[in-house]
């Protein structure tokens, strides 16, 4: 068995891929994104696995012949199957049906083909390795129609992302990024089969481009590209730090004890082991730290800006200072114009909101505050248009569809994005209303979790502020 760079990553490309392409399809078997994802994540992660094959043949020939044809009888249908994924994602599955036919025929012909010498005749030394395929006139044509397959489900994207908005406009984001790194992925790739010493190390990238697929159609609330950015440099710095400490105490134990393995490396290994923890730590904790404040500095905001939040709402017993940090908090950190912070009054018999502050909003948003108390009982921790939709879509009870429905109606009626609950351990005390961010971007994952930590923090302020508004009523009766 070979252990290098290509065995090593195309089993790991294997195993992510198969994996990924279980999950997504259990998620939602009859959706027509998380289908044609798994038809793709399948085929590549099959070629990874003969990849794998190929690339451990030391002396046979014909056996790594063999498994070129087979790595390619996967890779042959990926184009069409990326395809198919994409009008599934574009919304536009039914409309080139006859066409994606087409496509799926032309591949399947390459496909026969390729069990001839007429797709690989056969295999020859470049580089490092003993056995890398030729390219033919047929293979040449094959590769031609992939270029012109990618292309054109990049130009689907691109016009798909001009028109779209919000969480829609995220997730093509994801998907072109994906894009992007398998296309230079597949060149690297076959640059050898004509002559070129480029050897295919961005292989390693294959499980980003799968993971990022598959995030993009599973989740609704997502992580902004930057913080995505940054967890990648964050956990590659860290990766390369315990790399380097390995090797680094290998040869130390090398020196000192003649062999890595030697027994007294076991021992001097159960105080070198806890050092290094502590050590990795420390400098997790300061990389992430500096990550965030020299780096990617929107998130060094967040935090500041929370903490600002807590310091004043630890002050204020009134609701409209609530309101007002509230406010002042998100207009700061997140790029939203329109804002109405509305608390529950109980004046008469029947529980109302009332508008204590609002920014944006050309009329007073009306909603029912019995509706999203129920939705809020069964915790739920924000109310966003896609989730909605979403989740009327998956709910089978009648009753609690119509009222999901009347909730959507009052949302849509106000351009509501998003509502976050304020209230305590039993009751609803009110609720932020936000409307779309600026530029039609989407809110993130990050945002969510601010707006999830400033209600936290502004519940327990506007719990003591009613508390303290009925004793003034109360003094007043």
């Amino acid at each position: 068995m070979i252990f290098n760079l290509y065995t090593i990553s195309a089993f790991i490309n294997f195993l992510t891929s198969i994996v990924l392409a279980v999950l997504v399809v259990l998620k939602n078997r009859k959706n027509p994104k998380n289908v044609s994802f798994s038809i793709l994540a399948t085929l590549v992660s099959l070629w990874s696995l003969c990849y794998f094959f190929w690339q451990n043949v030391e002396q046979a020939e014909w056996l790594a012949l063999f498994w070129c044809r087979a790595l390619m009888a996967f890779t042959i249908m990926i184009p069409a199957a990326y395809l198919h994924f994409v009008l599934a994602l574009t919304e536009t599955l039914e409309k080139r049906k006859k066409f994606l036919i087409f496509v799926y025929l032309l591949f399947y012909f390459f496909l026969l083909t390729n069990a001839t010498p007429f797709f690989i005749e056969k295999v020859e030394p470049i580089m490092n390795f003993k056995f890398w395929p030729v390219a033919t006139p047929i293979m040449s044509l094959w590769f031609f129609s992939f270029g012109v397959c990618v292309f054109y489900s990049a130009f689907l994207l691109i016009k798909k992302y001009r028109g779209a908005s919000g969480i829609t406009k995220l997730q093509l984001k994801y998907v072109a990024i994906g894009t992007i790194i398998s296309f230079i992925c597949g060149t690297l790739n076959f640059a050898p089969w004509y002559g070129i010493p480029l050897p295919p190390v961005a292989n390693s990238f294959v499980p980003f481009y799968v993971i990022l697929m598959a995030y993009a159609i599973t989740r609704y609330r997502f992580m902004d590209i930057k913080t995505l950015t940054r967890n990648i440099t964050f956990y590659f710095i860290i990766a390369v730090f315990a790399y380097l400490s390995f090797y680094l105490f290998a040869h130390a134990y090398k020196i000192i004890f003649g062999d890595p393995l030697a027994r007294g490396g076991y021992v001097l290994g159960l105080v070198v082991a806890p050092v290094f923890a502590v050590i990795a730590y420390k400098i997790s904790g300061s990389l992430s730290k500096f990550l965030n404040k020299r780096v990617f500095y929107f998130l060094y905001v967040y935090e500041q800006e929370i903490k600002k939040a807590q310091n004043q709402l630890r002050r204020y017993n009134s609701l409209d200072q609530v309101a007002d940090v509230i406010i002042n908090t998100i207009r700061t950190t997140l790029q939203t114009e329109k804002i109405a912070v509305l608390f529950c009054n109980s004046a008469g018999k029947e529980i109302n909101f009332e508008v204590t502050k609002k920014i944006g909003f050309t009329e007073i948003p009306q909603l029912s505050c019995a509706l999203f108390s129920e939705y809020f009982k069964k915790e739920y921790d924000a109310i966003t248009r896609e989730e909605l939709e979403q989740t009327i879509e998956n709910t089978k009870d009648a009753v609690w569809k119509k009222t999901l429905h009347s909730i959507e109606n009052q949302i849509h009626r106000y351009n509501i994005s998003t509502c976050i609950p304020l209230k305590d351990s039993e009751n609803l005390l009110g609720i932020i209303v936000i409307g779309a961010k600026r530029f039609e971007g989407s809110y993130s994952k990050e945002d969510f979790g601010l707006l999830k930590t400033l209600s936290n923090c502004a519940q327990i302020s506007a719990s003591n502020a009613l508390i303290y508004k009925k004793l003034e009523e109360g003094r007043e009766g």
